[in-house]
């Protein structure tokens, strides 16, 4: 499902959310993705080129809410040559 639809939904009617290539998200979303992680459900991050800000990371991805459920805080971003 596209990442706007998707988090429209019920996530309870859930098991594993997937999040892939993630837009930012908001503050409530984050909470809400870790509400659902604390009932839970299973959840999975997958940061791509949409985690991108201006000067590194989209500031989203550090906000507290985020920082409790990523396994790190992206700092920089990282390209393989091919």
């Amino acid at each position: 499902l596209p990442q706007a639809d998707a988090l429209r939904k019920r996530l309870e009617d859930f098991r594993v959310v997937c999040l892939v290539d993630p837009d930012p998200l908001t503050q409530a979303e984050w909470k809400r993705l870790s509400d659902f992680v604390e009932g839970g459900g299973g959840l999975a991050v997958f940061l791509g080129r949409h985690a991108r800000g201006r000067n590194g990371p989209d500031p989203s991805f550090r906000l507290p809410e985020a920082e409790a459920l990523l396994p790190a805080v992206p700092a920089r971003e990282f390209r393989a040559a091919e």
